[in-house]
């Protein structure tokens, strides 16, 4: 057995250095790169789906604030890598709320393990597809932002990017196709963003207490037009109730879609925590200031 583990941690230790990854050691753990945050309207019920029944989830009459953070970092500590996080709703946590995070998807298998170990998260491994449609228009010397090299501009002016996620750990599940958002030239000026971000995650059989963890983010942030989202058949990841309110999470109505360009991320070692607020107290229902609503990362 101790062979066996021993074998188990070079191999890991082979895999982290042909990737070029600097590991995941001392916290807190950086990541560089771009992203896309969306929010959309779920239902309080879908969001339960996910989240522990005893958390309170902010309500807006009937629903809360979910959606999708899609990420590809230039640097972290598995190295190049991409990220889509399904964003099941706010839960409350006075005087601030954070996201709960009902899916993680990346494509190392080190990020992998680190969400699922050490973090609390529900990660899994996926594969990322993207594919230019329509007229295939693109500027010269731009790429789409999805495959656009460090230093670019973020999000070029094309007809249409889609990009394809499928869970490898689930039967190779289809979770959705995003058709991506653009911004044309010389419009719509990034804005300088600075701002701290608790999150929470645990309630796992691994990690069974509730966690909560620093977020540090900067970023020059942009308004865009909201991504078209087409949910998968996720056959194989979610049956019945789950699998439907996973699409109706994924497609819900779009509140706002930020780009956020020469992004700078620093993630906290998670610590246990208690419930402060009891789900059958439901909290005032008053939307969460803008620093108060919560990026989920690896």
């Amino acid at each position: 057995e101790v062979c066996r583990t021993t074998a188990s941690r070079t191999m890991k230790a082979i895999t982290t250095a042909a990737e070029g990854e600097d590991g995941y050691k001392k916290p807190p753990w950086k990541f560089v790169g771009r992203a896309l945050y969306q929010l959309n309207l779920v239902r309080v019920e879908d969001a339960y789906q996910f989240v522990p029944r005893d958390l309170p989830i902010v309500n807006f009459f009937g629903y809360t604030i979910g959606g999708l953070y899609l990420a590809r970092y230039d640097q972290s500590p598995a190295g190049k890598m991409d990220e889509m996080v399904v964003l099941a709703g706010l839960v409350w946590d006075p005087p601030v709320s954070c996201a709960w995070a009902s899916h993680v998807f990346v494509n190392k298998q080190s990020a992998r393990d680190h969400g699922v170990e050490s973090c609390g998260l529900p990660s899994r491994i996926a594969s990322f597809g993207a594919q230019i449609k329509g007229s295939g228009r693109v500027l010269k010397k731009k790429l789409p932002w999805w495959t656009h090299k460090a230093g670019e501009r973020f999000m070029p002016e094309v007809e249409d990017v889609g990009v394809h996620i499928h869970s490898e750990e689930d039967t190779r599940a289809h979770i959705c196709s995003l058709s991506l958002p653009t911004v044309p030239a010389g419009k719509a000026s990034a804005v300088p963003l600075q701002i701290a971000l608790p999150s929470f995650s645990g309630r796992t059989k691994i990690r069974p207490q509730l966690l909560k963890y620093a977020l540090d983010l900067k970023a020059k942030v942009r308004i865009v037009k909201p991504a078209k989202i087409e949910p998968g058949s996720a056959h194989g990841l979610e049956e019945g109730n789950r699998a439907h309110a996973l699409k109706r999470i994924l497609s819900g109505r779009p509140v706002l879609a930020m780009s956020f360009e020469n992004m700078e991320m620093e993630v906290g070692d998670p610590a246990p925590v208690q419930v402060k607020c009891k789900s059958n107290k439901k909290p005032a229902i008053a939307p969460p200031a803008m620093s108060e609503e919560v990026l989920v990362a690896i």
